[in-house]
């Protein structure tokens, strides 16, 4: 028979695997889970960077807007299809391709 020491030891060693087991176990997905976070950070840095760059294009065009007197005139040309005196302004309608059928 065995004596009560070795029980008490060996049900120490068996919580003990249990308890590193289960660290183990959070350790992995904590580790998942940066990695994960890690990602997301990486994504949003991009979007973050291609926002600033966005927000600086439309500062360009608006401070060209505000102090460009013929880029303005371009501009509203361009976009509200404005014309100058004698001139005249075609429009064409955007076209819609047919959609091809298959028999």
């Amino acid at each position: 028979m065995m004596n009560g020491k070795k029980i008490i030891l060996y049900v120490q060693i068996g919580l003990q695997i249990g308890v590193l087991l289960f660290f183990g176990y959070r350790l992995q997905a904590e580790y998942r889970e940066l990695e994960y976070r890690e990602s997301n950070k990486a994504t949003l840095e991009q979007k973050k960077s291609d926002l600033i760059h966005e927000i600086a294009q439309h500062r360009d065009f608006v401070d060209r807007l505000t102090r460009d007197p013929d880029f303005q005139d371009t501009v509203v040309r361009r976009e509200l299809g404005y014309a100058k005196e004698g001139e005249t302004v075609y429009r064409f309608p955007k076209s819609q391709e047919p959609v091809p059928q298959t028999p």
